[in-house]
């Protein structure tokens, strides 16, 4: 897999996958059960509106649970590596956070989607997708040319490509993972131009048709 210490990468790689597929349910099923709840009207209804209260309703919970995952396996990167292993985990803990941010644009797509359409399958094959494309067990190269180029556009790839570039080099390179923070942020603005909207969508049909559980 081109990785130099086999047992950090596959522990740090796997926390990023736990704390990214958290954050993808968590914000994604959060939009189906406020329709499960009935509340859905009532929040958008109330001042902040359903795209301020799902977007930024969805930050806080998703920074818990990313630097639960990833403290989870800090023992293991300290000792493996010493303190220079806890260093690690911290810098690829900044890359999830900057990953939460398209992970819940993807998420409030899929949900608001699974909203508009009725259907939850455009939610449920989240998770196995991130599973399944993300190289965390096998190289990218062994999927499909399809699943292939999927990977590209989901963020946990990159946070997972880190790991692996930490894995390899004892001290942080720094000039090789800034093109992935690029690439992140440019995700980050991409999938909340698109999931803004969705939202947008959202009222207007439960204004237009109701909700139906």
């Amino acid at each position: 897999m081109g990785v130099g210490d086999p047992i950090f990468y596959i522990v740090l790689a796997s926390g990023v996958l736990v704390s990214s597929i958290n954050v993808v349910d968590y914000s994604a099923w959060t939009l189906l059960d406020l329709k499960w709840l009935g509340v859905l009207p009532y929040i958008m209804a109330s001042p902040p509106g359903l795209r301020r209260v799902t977007m930024y309703g969805l930050i806080i919970p998703a920074v818990i649970s990313s630097a639960i995952s990833l403290t989870a396996v800090a023992p293991v990167a300290i000792f493996t590596e010493g303190p220079l292993g806890l260093v690690k985990v911290i810098m690829v803990l900044g890359l999830v956070y900057l990953a939460t941010i398209p992970l819940i644009g993807i998420a409030v797509i899929a949900g608001s989607l699974s909203l508009i359409f009725k259907e939850e399958s455009f939610v449920s094959f989240l998770s196995p997708l991130m599973l399944l494309v993300s190289g965390v067990y096998y190289p990218i190269t062994f999927l499909p040319k399809m699943l292939q180029v999927l990977s590209y556009i989901v963020p946990v790839t990159y946070v997972v490509e880190a790991a692996k570039i930490l894995s390899i080099y004892g001290v942080p390179p720094f000039d090789k993972l800034f093109w992935i923070i690029g690439i992140l942020v440019a995700m980050s603005i991409l999938y909340n131009l698109i999931a803004y909207p969705g939202l947008r969508s959202v009222e207007k049909n439960v204004r237009k048709h109701g909700i139906s559980t």
